[in-house]
């Protein structure tokens, strides 16, 4: 209904419902690109840029259809006074509404990123990552008009990478130490990129908040550790726990089988609560447990013996109870 009321041209209407389904765009956040004008920002604009240049023909045309020009950064307080860091810390501020203006794949690293080229120290404005373009992305700040040598930005050197091995010294002896020195800032990102990778540091979503986090030393979640929008202390991974066990949970109750089971383990849960089992018991049991639904899913049981087999799993410590229950 949004397209059908705001949006006339038959191209663009085409474009917002192509891009709408692709991004996953909420109602509201498509009335915001519409109103925005998102298309003629995006898709059909004269973009300034050395993308072709620069990058491999592939990654210059998709880094040239995710640039807009101009982008809007209305949801920050302008001042007729305000210098480059003021509209860094602002925007850092509404991280939220800069990731949506950006476009899809973003993910922010940090703000005053340092790093360390060819033994000169820089800092970068604004550091993010982007998924569809596998590559970093850096924006430098600048407020009045722009200037040619801004593209520059003084990080180009005349060589990428130089390597030394250095002794260094360290509680166990001397070892042999890669020193690297960079002279163009690609060259250090994608190093940089790879390296963690191989180290298990991989950039995902989150599928609860939706904001990106690195997978750290090969653990593999689709969750973040950061504090769950509307929570006070459960994390994002908390939840995507608990979403996925009652997902298991209620796959589980829909079969007899699976009924059975649940049935047969909140018994067992019961009584290692109240003591009547110990632990090595517990464990011993819900291990049958889950070899009887294991045959019962493959065929090897009729209802009838899977009953009786989950019943008979502490069937005399059941019955025990039941007397003691009842004499009481």
């Amino acid at each position: 209904m949004a397209l059908m009321d705001k949006v006339k041209d038959e191209r663009a209407y085409l474009w917002y419902a192509s891009e709408a389904a692709k991004n996953g765009w909420s109602r509201n956040v498509l009335v915001h690109q519409i109103e925005s004008g998102l298309y003629e920002r995006q898709a059909i604009a004269e973009k300034v840029n050395n993308f072709e240049s620069r990058l491999a023909p592939a990654q210059s045309e998709l880094a040239s259809q995710m640039m807009k020009d101009p982008y809007i950064f209305d949801f920050i307080p302008f001042k007729a006074d305000m210098v480059e860091r003021d509209i860094e810390k602002a925007l850092v501020a509404e991280v939220t509404q800069l990731l949506l203006e950006l476009g899809t794949g973003f993910a922010f690293l940090g703000n005053q990123y340092h790093l360390n080229v060819g033994g000169d120290d820089f800092y970068i404005d604004l550091l993010f990552y982007n998924l569809a373009l596998r590559s970093y992305v850096v924006i430098e700040l600048k407020t009045g008009e722009f200037k040619p040598e801004y593209s520059g930005e003084s990080f180009e050197q005349s060589f990428p990478a130089h390597v030394n091995f250095v002794p260094l010294e360290t509680e166990d002896g001397i070892v042999v130490a890669e020193e690297t020195n960079f002279g163009e800032l690609p060259a250090f990102l994608y190093t940089d990129l790879y390296r963690g990778i191989i180290h298990g540091n991989i950039p995902r979503r989150c599928h609860n908040c939706g904001r990106y986090f690195l997978l750290t030393n090969g653990y593999d979640t689709r969750y973040c550790n950061n504090v769950a929008p509307g929570e006070t202390e459960r994390t994002c991974r908390k939840i995507g726990a608990h979403v996925k066990e009652q997902a298991k949970h209620d796959k589980m109750a829909n079969t007899p089988e699976g009924k059975e089971y649940l049935r047969t383990y909140r018994r067992l849960q019961a009584r290692r609560k109240y003591g009547t089992i110990s632990t090595d018991e517990w464990n011993a049991q819900v291990a049958e447990a889950q070899s009887i639904l294991d045959r019962a899913r493959n065929g090897e049981l009729t209802e009838q013996e899977m009953r009786a087999a989950f019943n008979a799993i502490g069937g005399e410590k059941r019955k025990w109870a039941r007397k003691s229950g009842s004499g009481s």
